[in-house]
């Protein structure tokens, strides 16, 4: 009798519990998997407290210097926006593979390029933001890795470029969207095959 009635009491239990639900179901209606035509990101991409910077473009330059007519370099080209009180500069993160659409808002693997080993990549401060045409910084970049050990671009390899803004605590903004170039001029004068002519 005792257990026949424990047993009455937890199923009225668990039928208040559902009934509970169904109500909040109800005054709040909720649409699982509902596919959409924006990404969704991290939260934490929402609420960085750092900007997101852009890269206005890449630019491919042969390097005659070097008495090697297959050397290339790239033109990184880019305004200061970040006003942060702290901003210090930004990290230039260049990879010879994409990532997806969203990759900017979920971290960038790999190590920054520095030339001279200490972040940022190119310093800068909040007091020269300026997006007027003559405020627009153009930075040479030699070679894939930097020194000591430099890594040369190879020619007719696509590479991927991002910058992101630093504060004086290490603390990274997002990445801007990537911004793809070739290693040379014209992806017409590419041998068929190569990642810049993949051919049909």
């Amino acid at each position: 009798m005792h257990l026949a009635r424990l047993q009455l009491q937890f199923a009225g239990a668990v039928y208040r519990t559902l009934f509970s639900l169904v109500c909040v179901g109800l005054a709040f209606p909720a649409s699982c998997g509902t596919n959409t035509n924006e990404p969704v990101y991290p939260l934490y991409s929402i609420i960085s407290p750092v900007s997101v910077p852009a890269i206005v473009a890449i630019a491919p330059v042969s390097a005659p210097e070097i008495a090697n007519p297959l050397r290339y370099e790239f033109d990184v080209k880019y305004y200061v926006t970040n006003r942060e009180e702290n901003f210090i500069g930004y990290n230039l993160y260049i990879s010879s593979s994409t990532v997806a659409s969203n990759g900017g808002y979920v971290g960038i693997s790999g190590e920054p390029w520095l030339v001279t080993g200490v972040a940022p990549s190119f310093s800068h401060k909040n007091n020269e933001v300026s997006t007027l045409s003559s405020a627009l910084i153009t930075r040479r970049i030699d070679n894939y890795k930097p020194a000591p050990s430099p890594i040369a671009f190879q020619y007719c390899e696509i590479y991927y470029f991002r910058l992101t803004a630093v504060v004086y605590n290490g603390l990274e903004s997002n990445a801007s969207p990537q911004v793809a170039a070739c290693a040379a001029t014209s992806s017409a004068s590419c041998p068929v095959g190569t990642p810049c002519n993949p051919g049909s």
